[in-house]
């Protein structure tokens, strides 16, 4: 039935416009506001849009009108014309969704809920892979089988259990443009459709507008730059967490469900922030082998004859291929929670150290340092078993030269004091008024040290 003013019973015709209608529109609550839902199949999959409800009658103009029909008198008779758009709007069968949207990967509507998941957009198809899948080892990976194994265990995750929402983030990077990072994740872009996303501007996730994070599995931030300490917690937050807060212009904020899987490229060793204890973001550094190298024709041919192929296994059906083998891969033993420290994270970590931890990874590596720094008679020999002197009042004085000049050589010893106790030394004096020094071997000081930054001595020192 049609109610309101424009009530009226249905004949066989009207009934067959309105669930053709009704097959891709839905009316739904969004933010605060009643909203109309179009689900239509785009260049990338289907997707769904939102507009006003104002727009539907512009939105179905000449796609017919409703006549029906009522009783007037005891009589039958047809009833006056009305657009489609209207009749829709208060037919009794009209798809609606008062409770709002909510995205359940591999499910249908939830409900009074409308369900934005999609699908895949490429059927899986059996098919050779070993082009991407060399790809994804010796270039990605460097040639880390370990890595490459994890990596092609976290892909087939998410292709496999696409509503298991992961905690580790992956990081791409490279020195030299052109390697091949692109080329791996377009495969992975095409089979998820409007479910997956490359972004080329950072904010998009850790800003304020962040609507595109709705409803997708894959995120790919191409030259990610994550600097600041509010933009990480808003990444770790979309990397992380089950549910995360997006805003629309002129909509409120609203809670999603984030099941979305980030995967950065770039070409700079400090494109992320890393803080310390950091065991949730894969980084690798991957091959240069086929980097641009501008004006060296050799490597020019190098790189066509090794991409070539693989461009043109994308370009016919290489998503449908990876889609069915990701769906196959064994993934029992994956943990989506946790990832491998890789040297590119330690890198990374060390990079962002504060001054105060970079000095003490320095002279645990190498305590000679010291000495060819200036400050001598820092570091003594202590008998014949490995053991040395460190003396605190040179080790502040070592530091303080890494210091700017404001720093009191009072305030730089209650800081390397405070350390040493934290990290569990024991100082001591020969007499009254000689110095302060702790005994230790350079491998107990490695392994206090690399607790204290919060890394694996083995990676930290290269053991």
């Amino acid at each position: 039935l049609i109610t309101g003013e424009k009530s009226r019973a249905l004949t066989e015709g009207d009934f067959k416009q309105l669930e053709e209608i009704n097959e891709h529109y839905a009316m739904v609550t969004v933010g605060g506001k009643v909203m109309i839902a179009l689900s239509q199949r785009g260049d990338f999959g289907d997707r769904v849009e939102f507009m006003p409800v104002k727009d539907l009658p512009v939105r179905l103009g000449g796609c017919g009108t409703v006549y029906g029909w009522k009783k007037e008198d005891g009589k039958v008779k047809a009833a006056s014309p009305i657009n489609v758009a209207t009749a829709w709007l208060n037919w009794s069968r009209m798809r609606r969704f008062d409770d709002g949207v909510t995205f359940a990967p591999g499910e249908g509507d939830q409900g009074t809920r409308l369900n934005l998941w999609q699908g895949y957009a490429v059927r899986p198809r059996a098919g050779d892979v070993s082009l991407w899948l060399n790809h994804l080892e010796k270039v990605i990976c460097n040639g880390d089988k370990d890595n490459a194994r994890y990596l092609l265990q976290y892909l087939a995750h998410m292709v496999q259990r696409p509503q298991e929402k992961p905690s580790v983030s992956v990081t791409l990077r490279t020195e030299g443009k052109g390697a091949g990072k692109d080329l791996f994740l377009k495969p992975l872009l095409t089979m998820f459709g409007n479910h997956a996303i490359l972004l080329n501007d950072t904010n998009q996730v850790t800003g304020r507008f962040n609507a595109v994070l709705e409803g997708k599995i894959l995120i790919t931030l191409n030259e990610a730059q994550i600097h600041s300490h509010s933009q990480l917690q808003k990444f770790k937050t979309v990397v992380s967490e089950p549910t995360a807060p997006i805003e629309r212009k002129g909509v409120d904020i609203m809670q999603i469900r984030n099941f979305a899987r980030l995967i950065s490229t770039t070409n700079h060793e400090d494109a992320i922030k890393v803080e310390k204890g950091e065991r949730r973001q894969f980084m690798l550094a991957c091959s240069e082998e086929y980097a641009v190298k501008e004006g060296d024709e050799r490597q020019e041919s190098k790189r066509k004859a090794y991409f070539d192929p693989l461009v043109e296994w994308t370009r016919n059906g290489g998503a449908s291929r990876l889609l069915k083998y990701l769906q196959e891969v064994d993934i029992s033993d994956f943990n989506p929670f946790t990832c491998p420290a890789t040297e590119e994270l330690n890198d990374a970590i060390l990079l962002n150290m504060d001054p105060f931890e970079s000095w003490l990874v320095d002279i645990a590596d190498n305590h000679r340092t010291i000495s060819s720094d200036g400050v001598h008679d820092a570091v003594k020999k202590h008998g014949d078993d490995g053991q040395y002197r460190f003396y605190v009042n040179k080790l502040a004085e070592h530091f303080a030269t890494r210091l700017p000049k404001t720093e009191s050589d009072r305030k730089v010893q209650t800081k390397v004091g405070m350390a040493l106790s934290k990290m569990g030394f024991s100082t001591k004096r020969d007499s009254g008024n000689a110095p302060r020094y702790f005994v230790t071997s350079i491998d107990a000081l490695r392994e206090k040290v690399a607790k204290y930054v919060g890394q694996d001595v083995d990676k930290l020192f290269n053991a």
